[in-house]
Formats: C-alpha cells, sequence, structure tokens
C-alpha cells in the first residue's frame, strides 16, 4: 500500500527467535509465531548516547521556535495535523508565535451523515478557533477533512490496514496522513508537492518518580505512529534537547508542586494529565474535549465514554454493516485467534514494552 521512501525504520518490536520485526502491534498479533522473547527498539544508538541527567540551557519557547524554523526549512510543504488538545495547539503556536509560515492544517473529522454531531469538540471549538486564527495566517489552507464509513469499511475490509501503522482503533485511521489516505482513494488528499511535511504533535513526556529518581518511560504503544510519512514534532533525532526539556520541564514542576508525588505520569490519568499540561503545554480550550480510548479490546464491549464509543455508537445506529465488519469482522477474530500472552487484559489492549532513560534525582 505505502510508497518507498528512504525513512529508516529504527523502531520495531523484535522477535528474536523466528528473527522478525513488527512495526505496530497490531502487525505482530496478526502474525505472531510462538516465542518467549520479545525486545523493543527506539532508535537506539542515538537516544541511548544522550545524557539524560543533563538539563538543555536553552529556553523551551527558544527550543520550540527552532525546532518550528527546522521544520520549514526541511520542507517545500509542511502539513500540520491539528485536534486543538495541548500537544496539537503548543506545535501550531509555535509556528504562529514566530511567525513562521505554514502551508496547511488539516483536522481529521468523523461524519455518518445528517445532523449528527460526533466530536464537540471539532465543530464548537476547534474548527471556529481556527477560523478566527487564519486572520494571523490567511495564505495557511486549512482543510477539515470528513472521513466517513465509506473510508473506513474499504480501508479494513480491503486489509489494507496491514502494512500501514492503524492499530486497531478508529482514532488512529483518523490519524492517516493525507497521503495514505489518498491511497485508499478518500475524496481531497492529494497534494502535488514533491517534500511535503506531515507533522504530527508527538511525544508527551512520560515521567516515573520511584524514591528520588526520575524517569523517561518510552511506550512501545507509540510506534502506532511512526511511519515513513510522519514528521514528530517534539520527539525527533533532530533536535533532541526538545524532547529532553520538556522532560525536564515535568521532572521540575513535579519536585516543586508535588514533592511527595510518586509513580507515572500518564496522559490517561486525569490528575496527571493536568499536570502535563502546566508543566510543558500550552494553555489552550479544553471544552468538549473526550477522553482518548483505553485500548484496542476495550472497542469490543464498552460503556466509556471516550473519542471511541462515540464513533462506534454512531457506527451502530447509522451504519451497522461497517460496525459489524469492524467488530465482529476484525477485531474479535484477532481477539479471539492471538497469542493470549500479548494481550494486557487490565486494560484491553496489547502488551506495551518499555524504554527508560535515567533523568537523575
Amino acid at each position: 500500500m505505502y510508497i518507498e521512501t528512504d525513512f529508516e525504520r529504527k523502531q520495531y518490536l523484535f522477535d528474536p527467535i523466528n528473527n522478525r520485526k513488527y512495526y505496530n502491534r497490531l502487525q505482530m498479533l496478526v502474525h505472531f509465531e510462538p516465542t518467549t522473547k520479545l525486545d523493543f527498539y527506539f532508535q537506539d544508538e542515538f537516544w541511548e548516547g544522550l545524557d539524560w541527567t543533563q538539563e538543555p540551557s536553552d529556553s523551551f519557547d527558544d527550543l520550540l521556535k527552532e525546532r518550528a524554523q527546522q521544520i520549514r526549512d526541511k520542507y517545500d510543504y509542511i502539513i500540520l495535523y491539528y485536534s486543538g488538545g495541548s500537544d496539537s495547539h503548543t506545535m501550531l503556536m509555535s509556528f504562529l508565535k514566530n511567525n513562521i509560515f505554514i502551508d496547511e492544517i488539516v483536522v481529521s473529522n468523523f461524519y455518518t451523515g445528517g445532523e449528527n454531531i460526533i466530536f464537540k469538540d471539532l465543530s464548537l471549538v476547534v474548527i471556529p478557533n481556527l477560523k478566527k486564527m487564519h486572520v494571523l495566517m490567511s495564505k495557511t489552507k486549512i482543510t477539515v477533512l470528513n472521513l466517513t464509513p465509506e473510508n473506513f469499511d474499504n480501508f479494513i475490509t480491503s486489509n489494507k490496514w496491514e502494512s500501514s501503522n492503524f492499530t486497531g482503533t478508529l482514532n488512529s485511521f483518523r490519524r492517516l496522513t493525507l497521503d495514505e489516505l489518498a491511497q485508499i482513494g478518500v475524496e481531497g488528499t492529494i497534494r502535488d508537492r514533491t517534500r511535503k511535511g506531515h507533522i504530527y504533535a508527538e511525544f508527551k513526556p512520560r515521567i516515573r518518580v520511584e524514591g528520588d529518581d526520575f524517569y523517561y518511560k518510552f511506550s512501545s504503544k507509540n510506534l502506532s505512529i511512526m511511519s515513513p510519512y510522519k514528521e514528530l514534532f517534539f520527539t525527533t533525532s533532530d533536535l533532541p534537547d526538545l524532547h529532553l526539556k520538556q522532560c525536564f520541564l515535568v521532572k521540575n514542576y513535579i519536585k516543586k508542586f508535588h514533592p511527595t508525588f510518586q509513580g507515572e505520569c500518564l496522559e490517561s490519568t486525569p490528575s496527571t494529565r493536568q499536570l502535563l499540561w502546566e508543566a510543558c503545554r500550552l494553555p489552550f480550550n479544553q471544552a468538549f474535549q473526550l477522553d482518548k480510548n483505553g485500548g484496542i479490546f476495550g472497542n469490543v464491549d464498552t460503556t466509556i465514554i471516550n473519542e471511541e464509543s462515540v464513533v462506534l455508537q454512531s457506527l451502530k445506529q447509522d451504519r451497522y454493516n461497517v460496525y459489524d465488519n469492524y467488530i465482529n469482522g476484525l477485531l474479535k477474530p484477532i481477539l479471539t485467534e492471538t497469542n493470549k500472552g500479548l494481550i494486557d487484559l487490565k486494560h484491553k489492549d496489547v502488551i506495551s514494552l518499555y524504554k527508560e532513560f535515567h533523568l537523575g534525582t
């Protein structure tokens, strides 16, 4: 499905017994052979060569500006993927505050037809705010991409997902790039440019505190973001100081305001999510924002209201054939047939492996 590029995949799960690499977790579930060991690699030679105990001296604002300019210089055409959340809003403002031109901003919606508004945050907050900000970026193209049940059904029933970074969730489908969506026939996604940069606001710093020690924790779950098409804004070997700086911002914030904190700062936990926003993200409008989904198998049977469940409820009501193909045709067979040792039953998701880097005390 996907065009070959010069992207070198240095992030993957590796089965040393069967000598097989897996570039996303769903691929691992579908093609997994019996083994007793999995290893996780994430650009190991580069990141392991850094001094994680030394905070970069540059300010966070200066590093955000440097990263935005770096991306502008690298590509002929920049496409920012914007959700209005803390990460993408901080990324967007890094360009706007420094007068660095963005060619296009893409908001990925899911539309089942009629009067049904699935994502109120997009319809009532994000898109209106972008239109207001358009005064500051009048030459920037703003694209609201209304993905349809038919687009999704075509994607999963044709097995085009197998060679992609699709993780099994509707949210990961919404996070495909324009180039990827063009290859499955989604209208309005073709951009005739040679050096396009598809920019995603990843990653938040996941910090673990144990005693007096702080660690940055990178999860194999994040492999879903990596692809030959995507350029990550915050976490990149092109400017490692930006990622290191945000790790230290969280560390310093915890030491100052939450000195007794122990455990992990997770985006999925409301209290620590707020901590991450306050420590290393710019203010943003949180109105109507839904929780992310907790895992692909949570979609099979869930009563929790989140970004996945609101789409599933709409599909079940308005496009049951698509709902059936997704739940009963794709997810349930994988859940039934795969190696149960690969499933985290508590979180209803694929098991995650981790890399940890010591940030000192």
